[in-house]
C-alpha cells in the first residue's frame, strides 16, 4: 500500500467503532454453522 493509502486507511479507523456498533443494533448476525444447523460439540 502506498503511504497516502496507509494514512487514510489509519484516519478511517476513528469512525469504524461507531458503524460497527449501528451494524450490530440494526442486525442479527449469525454463524454460518448455526444456519446450517452444524453443531461444533464433539
Amino acid at each position: 500500500m502506498s503511504a497516502k493509502r496507509n494514512f487514510m486507511t489509519y484516519v478511517g479507523l476513528k469512525t469504524t467503532e461507531p458503524k460497527m456498533r449501528r451494524l450490530f443494533d440494526e442486525f442479527k448476525f449469525t454463524r454460518f454453522a448455526d444456519l446450517l444447523g452444524i453443531s461444533n460439540e464433539q
